[in-house]
């Protein structure tokens, strides 16, 4: 055979590659404007051509990106996107090529105007974000670049401050910290000067105070805690003394680790938290900010002190950090926001109308004291148990029924404290606030009002039971608390009814024996969730539903499985069937009843 070709037919062979639009505009020595303003640009840079590419990295086409970036349209149109140059020009600066960066950062002109932007007090909004966005995408993609830039500049952290009631500036400054790499050679002068040099811990501090408005107090807050979560190792672990095995762990290098966590710890930066407290007592809002970023100083100052070992059963309040002491100076006042306090306008809910709301404040004061209780310090257990604070948890865990993220910390606390106190402090807990004939209390009205099919439980009734077991488990060693539980008419009833009833449920998944399950009387009795399915039944070739009335199927989709239903199985059967024929034979019947029998108890 031969292989011809016609002219006409050859380009069934070829590729036909089509010019992209931005690259014939680019050719034709078309404007920026013109460049920037047609539809295929962003599609065009995305595929890397190498006329587009080295069009957008001369320093006059950055220049121009720059300026759409940094200056607010003359023209407002609300009809049209006017800030879509803007856009565009942002997308191309931050799109994920070498050379594009390069352009950037290599550009001091280009830099200066990206950074300059921040020096004005009423920015655009519009700008804002995506100028924001491209200083964190240079931060993490260039960061020895751009912070060797940044720290060339002396007013910069000033200029981002004053704007920090915008949450972009948050997003900046957790870069400018998160994204050093391990090997920067500038990392410590970097340190030095935003950390040192500018005290940018302290001045974060130092706005979340109510003097400032209430967006910077909360960013501010924002951006300490963020600090805070990277002073930890990565899943509680140490980080490996190996580089190259650090980004198994986190990417962040371990002496910024440790130098970060050496500054929260130093009462030179932070002695300013207790003192916001006292002075914010007022304003919740705020209050709540100066709480969670204590709550986190006190967890990271707390696991300094398990990994050196250097407190011990002799250790006074007077003994510890300087930050912790001043905390715990305020425990008084933190236990007078935990008071409830009855609303005007109470709101109703699915389970009942509340009248005295918990609110966030207080549950980062409860988050507060779960960090002194975690530290598993004896005078701070004991500061504590004097205050009481562990009886007005009692208080409010009982008080809530509903809310279960108040019950799940309370429980983590008294299991802390019955694990780690001696009977010195745990007996006062006991009288002080008589938590455990509470539980009873609970119990048993929790199981008298369980009758028939109704089985209505507190919310609160599973961290009961697991308390409850805390409260025996430390009996078992301890004959105070035993002493404590005997003498209690209420616990002992709450143990033989509510507490045993509930431990029975849970044993067969725990220590299921199959020997036993067949002996069993509870195996016979079905659970609230089975469903007779009819597809499952082998029926008579010559079975009809019209052979039950409406009443007998109710029966078969949704069987009544009460106590009297299962007890009196026998007498109800013979109603099973009542719309059968005469003439059917009694065999059949009996089949019938029968078969009725097998889906009942199935």
């Amino acid at each position: 055979s031969c292989f011809y070709f016609e002219e006409d037919k050859m380009s069934y062979w070829n590729f036909n590659w089509k010019t992209p639009a931005t690259e014939g505009l680019i050719n034709n020595g078309s404007s920026f404007e013109d460049i920037i303003g047609q539809n295929d640009i962003l599609s065009d840079v995305k595929t890397q051509n190498r006329t587009v590419i080295e069009y957008f990295t001369r320093p006059e086409t950055v220049s121009n990106l720059i300026k759409y970036l940094t200056t607010t349209p003359d023209f407002l149109d609300p009809e049209n996107d006017s800030y879509r140059s803007a856009k565009v020009s942002c997308e191309i600066l931050c799109f994920d090529n070498e050379q594009l960066q390069e352009a950037i950062v290599s550009n001091p002109t280009a830099l200066q105007s990206i950074f300059g932007f921040f020096s004005t007090t009423q920015p655009d909004l519009n700008l804002l974000k995506l100028i924001s966005r491209l200083v964190c995408f240079l931060i993490s993609r260039r960061s020895s670049q751009t912070l060797e830039f940044l720290n060339s500049q002396p007013d910069i952290v000033q200029n981002f401050l004053q704007l920090l009631e915008f949450p972009e500036i948050s997003d900046i400054f957790i870069k400018m910290v998160n994204n050093i790499e391990a090997s920067h050679e500038i990392c410590n002068d970097y340190i030095q000067w935003i950390l040192k040099t500018n005290r940018l811990v302290v001045k974060l501090i130092e706005r979340l105070d109510s003097s400032y408005s209430a967006e910077i107090a909360e960013n501010a807050a924002n951006t300490l805690l963020e600090m805070l979560e990277l002073c930890f190792p990565f899943n509680n672990e140490p980080v490996p003394d190996d580089p190259s095995l650090q980004m198994f762990t986190r990417r962040f290098p371990e002496v910024l680790r440790f130098e970060l966590s050496e500054i929260f710890r130093n009462s030179e930066y932070t002695q300013g938290l207790a003192n916001l407290l006292v002075k914010n007592l007022d304003s919740a809002d705020y209050l709540k900010n100066v709480v969670s970023v204590s709550t986190m100083l006190v967890k990271l100052i707390c696991l300094e002190i398990s990994n050196s070992s250097s407190l011990d059963e002799k250790t006074t309040v007077e003994q510890l950090p300087a930050v912790l002491k001043e905390l715990l100076s305020q425990l008084d006042n933190l236990k007078t926001q935990l008071k409830p306090v009855e609303v005007q306008d109470p709101f109703s809910l699915p389970f009942g109308t509340i009248n005295k709301p918990f609110g966030f404040l207080r549950l980062r004061i409860l988050e507060l004291i779960a960090a002194f209780v975690d530290s598993r310090i004896l005078c701070v257990y004991k500061l504590l148990a004097d205050s009481q604070v562990f009886s007005l948890l009692v208080d409010i865990f009982f008080e809530y029924k509903w809310n279960n993220v108040v019950h799940v910390l309370v429980d983590s606390i008294l299991k802390t404290v019955l694990d780690n106190m001696d009977d010195s402090l745990v007996v006062p807990l006991f009288e002080q606030s008589k938590i455990h004939e509470r539980i009873a209390d609970a119990g048993i009205l929790c199981f008298q009002t369980q009758s028939g099919t109704c089985y209505d439980r507190v919310g609160f009734m599973g961290c009961v039971t697991q308390i409850a077991t805390y409260l025996i488990d430390h009996a078992r060693k301890s004959p105070a608390v035993q002493q404590q539980l005997s003498s209690s008419e209420k616990w002992t009833q709450y143990f033989q009814t509510d507490y045993e009833a509930i431990t029975k449920i849970q044993e067969p998944s725990d220590n299921f024996d199959e020997t036993d399950s067949e002996d069993d009387p509870a195996r016979d009795i079905p659970s609230q969730s089975s469903r007779i399915k009819f597809e499952d039944v082998d029926f008579p070739e010559d079975f009809t539903s019209s052979e039950f009335d409406e009443e007998d199927l109710e029966i078969f989709h949704n069987p009544d499985f009460s106590l009297e239903s299962l007890f009196n199985t026998d007498e109800n059967l013979g109603n099973e069937c009542s719309d059968s024929d005469d003439d059917d034979e009694d065999d059949d019947e009996d089949d019938e009843v029968a078969l009725t029998t097998e889906l009942i108890t199935a």
